[in-house]
């Protein structure tokens, strides 16, 4: 009988979630605007950065449903899956132009930009219209570990309360529904752990 295989530990492949402010955290842009397929490159200039994000992160949630299939008996013999539902929960931190247009849709707000007299100025309005759907990044850098979360088709379909008091920033939470692409993925997730292999 063969042994199985030593498990190798490594502090390398230990990630913590790290908001990547170089590049940007959570990005958005238009739907099927070309996606990066590993956890350090570039994103596509289309991608627009949301700003800051509170201290709660993101939270990435797959609610699954299994059918059980029984025998005469009555024994469960097998399990399907048979739907998955996943959503991304992040709170914006910051009322900015692209945090505002990705929570309540590119068509309800409006941007007056300033000039020597005046400041800039935004008009958000909450309706029954909906935000678009988008594509989505999230980037995390951990020192020299990268972890990206990848949506090729998400839309804000829950919107937080807002709460507007003196002893606390006014934020944006919101809740991304992701849909599958083209091969049935409604999620990828990347990592790159930042040590390359001597040969």
């Amino acid at each position: 009988m063969t042994a199985p295989a030593a498990v190798d530990y490594s502090s390398d492949t230990v990630y913590v979630g790290v908001p990547d402010r170089v590049v940007g955290s959570v990005m958005k842009a238009p739907r099927g605007t070309p996606l990066p397929d590993d956890a350090t490159s570039a994103p596509n200039a289309a991608f627009v950065g949301c700003g800051y994000i509170t201290e709660d992160g993101c939270t990435l949630a797959d609610a699954q449903t299994w059918t059980d299939i029984k025998d005469w008996g009555g024994d469960t013999v097998r399990r399907i899956k048979s739907t998955s539902d996943v959503t991304i929960a992040t709170t914006f931190l910051e009322v900015n132009p692209e945090s505002a247009k990705a929570a309540f849709g590119e068509d309800n707000v409006e941007v007056t930009p300033g000039t020597a007299s005046t400041a800039t100025s935004m008009k958000i309005k909450i309706n029954v219209n909906q935000p678009e759907r988008a594509s989505w990044i999230i980037n995390m850098l951990d020192g020299e570990r990268h972890l990206r979360i990848v949506v090729a088709d998400g839309q804000v379909t829950e919107r937080g309360d807002m709460q507007f008091t003196r002893t606390a920033a006014v934020v944006i939470p919101v809740t991304i529904a992701a849909a599958p692409d083209a091969n049935g993925d409604t999620v990828v997730i990347y990592t790159d752990d930042g040590v390359n292999v001597t040969p």
